[in-house]
């Protein structure tokens, strides 16, 4: 494990030789592999005063609203429904069909709804921004906790307006090992 952490450290840390902002995110539940990316950081020549850190929080449920119409999509693009996707959470709900109230409900019971693991907790220097906010208000909270700035016409829409989706290419591969024998 320790190999990959390192490894995004060391791009910052090259990253950093040629711009003064880099920004570095993963999502890194381990306190210990957290540590490995900024102690390889600092080793990097990068002074830990110019490291900042910051924890993003969302609501719950808020999380598991967006979470269901992903699980949702992804079984969609996979030929298989939700339902048949989320067997492997051993989700109880009532009836065949899993809706999006049921869904939280039923993951709320998993681990009070965090089904991926327990986020050990960040050290109190670090800053915490609320994400819940599905609109601009996200990236403000961000702004402020960061003291950037940044242009007036900027929003949500014109996020939306650049961020286009990609198509998805599949592609078959068929592998027929060699025997040693």
């Amino acid at each position: 494990m320790a190999p990959y952490f390192q490894e995004i450290a060391k791009q910052t840390v090259d990253a950093a030789k040629d711009n003064d902002k880099v920004v570095l995110s993963h999502a890194t539940y381990s306190e210990v592999c957290r540590d490995i990316v900024i102690e390889t950081i600092v080793a990097g020549g990068v002074p830990r005063e110019h490291i900042t850190l910051v924890e993003l929080t969302i609501d719950i449920e808020v999380k598991l609203r967006f979470l269901y119409h992903r699980f949702k999509r992804q079984a969609e693009q996979q030929g298989t429904t939700i339902e048949d996707m989320c067997k492997w959470l051993n989700l109880e709900y009532e009836g065949d069909e899993l809706t999006e109230k049921k869904f939280i409900k039923a993951m709320m019971k998993i681990n009070g709804g965090d089904w991926a693991g327990e986020f050990e907790p960040c050290p109190s220097c670090w800053k915490k921004v609320d994400v819940s906010g599905r609109d601009i208000s996200h990236c403000n909270n961000v702004d402020k906790t960061l003291h950037l700035t940044r242009s007036s016409d900027w929003t949500y829409e014109s996020i939306c307006d650049a961020v286009l989706p990609c198509e998805l290419h599949c592609v078959s591969v068929h592998f027929t090992p060699s025997l040693p024998f």
